[in-house]
């Protein structure tokens, strides 16, 4: 649609979708748009900020996937960084659970996806004109 343009695409940051849910629409998971606002904008930026400020990572093992063993699916797990302590991360961004939402432990990719959306929301502050434009958040799969 060119009256609509697409600024920020997350895929699979259950604990961002939750948010939006939770903060912007009400608690309704519906796959509609829904308005967002500057401040809601800056209130997910804040959190995430905090979030990732409070997360330190150390050495653990991270899933990656699935296998298929005696007909029962069973995760595999590689090497990686895991939240050391996630009280915060549980409390202000939880992860959330749905048709096809990733994966739910708090680890690199849970950081990954903070860092990945606040380099996106401050871009957004930064350059989108909420004067002249509207600005939505909706979700789909």
């Amino acid at each position: 649609d060119k009256d609509h343009n697409e600024i920020c695409y997350w895929r699979k940051a259950n604990q961002i979708h939750h948010w939006f849910v939770e903060h912007v629409q009400d608690g309704t998971d519906d796959c509609n748009s829904y308005y967002v606002k500057k401040k809601d904008i800056e209130e997910l930026l804040s959190t995430c900020r905090v979030v990732v400020r409070s997360c330190n990572l150390i050495d653990g093992y991270v899933q990656n996937g699935y296998t298929y063993e005696n007909n029962k699916r069973k995760p595999i797990f590689e090497e990686g960084k895991v939240v050391e302590n996630p009280t915060v991360a549980k409390k202000l961004l939880p992860t959330f659970t749905g048709f096809f939402f990733g994966h739910y432990d708090y680890d690199e990719y849970y950081i990954s996806d903070l860092n990945y959306t606040i380099d996106k929301l401050e871009n957004i502050l930064k350059t989108f004109d909420f004067k002249n434009n509207r600005l939505f958040y909706q979700s789909w799969w």
